[in-house]
């Protein structure tokens, strides 16, 4: 009874004759509005206002593999002319919905901000699950992997990946000092140990 030790072992408990059941861990499809607004905003390319964040949600959130495309196709497209009058190839999606959800740096380059909105969605839909799973495992502390991507992990990313921090407290998404949001990717690792 292998379990058996191992329950002993790591619960300093005398096992019961059978295993507890285990109930499988119900992923996260929907996260709170204010949670959406604030990974939408942070990136720099989206107002947040409740329209918007309405639209992010109803373009790409009950997608599981959602791309920049799925949200600048939702809604009525722009014709060829307006495109090309916006400088943008005239075979590009764009919507009118769309680019009303985006701020000056948004529409600076509207294909690429689709590609980084939908990817914050995603990052704290991610994150959520990571930590949900570990929490529902019993994992009380993780450990906070910085970045390595091509602007390299921010300050603040690397100040809390010195300690554990308890799952309730861990980041979902880039930190609020992040300077490069748009980038950054919060990975955890779970700790099963403080010594």
């Amino acid at each position: 009874m292998i379990w058996r030790d191992l329950f002993n072992l790591f619960t300093g408990r005398e096992a019961p004759d059978a295993p507890p059941p285990w109930a499988a861990y119900e992923p996260v499809t929907v996260v709170p509005d204010e949670e959406v607004r604030a990974a939408l905003v942070q990136t720099g390319l989206c107002h947040g206002r409740d329209g918007d964040v309405a639209f992010v949600k109803a373009a790409i959130g009950g997608t599981a593999f959602a791309k920049g495309i799925d949200l600048r196709r939702h809604g009525t497209q722009l014709d060829k002319p307006t495109l090309k009058a916006m400088k943008v190839r005239p075979t590009a999606m764009l919507t009118a919905e769309y680019l009303a959800i985006l701020t000056p740096a948004g529409l600076a380059d509207p294909i690429e901000a689709a590609q980084f909105l939908t990817s914050a969605y995603q990052s704290l839909i991610a994150g959520t699950n990571a930590l949900g799973r570990a929490e529902h495992a019993g994992v009380q502390f993780v450990e906070v992997i910085p970045n390595n991507t091509a602007a390299g992990p921010c300050a603040a990313c690397l100040k809390m990946a010195q300690k554990p921090v308890p799952v309730a407290e861990a980041p979902t998404g880039p930190l609020p000092e992040c300077p490069h949001p748009t980038q950054c990717v919060i990975r955890t690792k779970s700790v099963f140990s403080l010594s």
